[in-house]
């Protein structure tokens, strides 16, 4: 008997606006989370505008009070283990960014990474993940990898993502590898 994950994993896609309050619903437009075996999630982000360095200072205290895409956008970022977003600058590009809250353990701390791309893939990528999300949306979703192996997302997020050595020993284990 084999213990561990599969690394055929559960895929789900959701766009991010189905799980806010419907008066915040709006501001998360565009985006979407991608989780396999529901425990690493990839965020894909439209454009950012707001000026850098971000930070979680310049954000209100709640997300309930969020009232632009800006802020939610860049909340994201700055939260995700893993997010994808397009930049024409730095795209092919990762940051990684330091954890904006208190964490007891350095150790542990999460390190999110942007992985960017070009506007034009990020289309592509989004569209793909609009497809995905019928299928694959519901809140415990039975589809796996192997179903859908023939959407780019999936193949953008194994080359892009989980063949990164900034893919964490803990993602990695999570989704079999």
């Amino acid at each position: 008997m084999k213990i561990g994950n599969s690394p055929n994993y559960y895929v789900r896609v959701r766009a991010r606006g189905w799980d806010e309050e419907p008066e915040q619903a709006e501001l998360y437009e565009g985006m979407y989370t991608f989780d396999l075996n529901e425990v690493v999630q990839v965020s894909f982000v439209p454009a950012v505008t707001t000026p850098r360095p971000w930070s979680v200072n310049h954000l209100p205290g709640d997300i309930s009070e969020f009232t632009s895409v800006e802020q939610a956008r860049v909340f994201d970022l700055l939260i995700s283990q893993y997010s994808v977003t397009p930049d024409e600058a730095r795209a092919g590009t990762e940051e990684q960014f330091d954890w904006p809250f208190d964490w007891d353990d350095p150790a542990t701390r999460p390190c999110p990474t942007v992985f960017y791309v070009t506007p034009k893939e990020f289309a592509r990528l989004s569209a793909d993940l609009e497809d995905l999300s019928d299928t694959a949306g519901r809140l415990h979703s039975v589809v796996r990898r192997s179903d859908v192996t023939e959407h780019e997302v999936v193949r953008f997020i194994e080359r892009r993502i989980l063949d990164s050595p900034l893919l964490t020993p803990d993602s990695a284990r999570s989704i079999g590898r």
